[in-house]
């Protein structure tokens, strides 16, 4: 009542399978989460810009404007 060659290369092939499988989906869910979190571009506050009196570009508040040298 031993195990015939075909009963024991379906059973490691089986166990393989499981291993591939399992270790995909770790992976998957691994990467998932990463882009999940978002870069740490999108993590700063956002800035007010107000527009230029001379030209009416927006410049961030208190900043010169880059087109005109005037203070926004």
């Amino acid at each position: 009542m031993g195990l015939s060659l075909t009963q024991i290369l379906f059973t490691v092939v089986a166990i393989v399978l499981a291993w591939r499988v399992i270790g995909f989906l770790e992976r998957r869910q691994k990467t998932s989460s990463l882009r999940k979190q978002p870069p740490e571009a999108a993590r700063q506050e956002a800035v007010e810009l107000e527009p230029c009196t001379r030209c009416g570009t927006y410049v961030p508040r208190g900043e010169k404007c880059p087109h005109c040298s005037r203070k926004g």
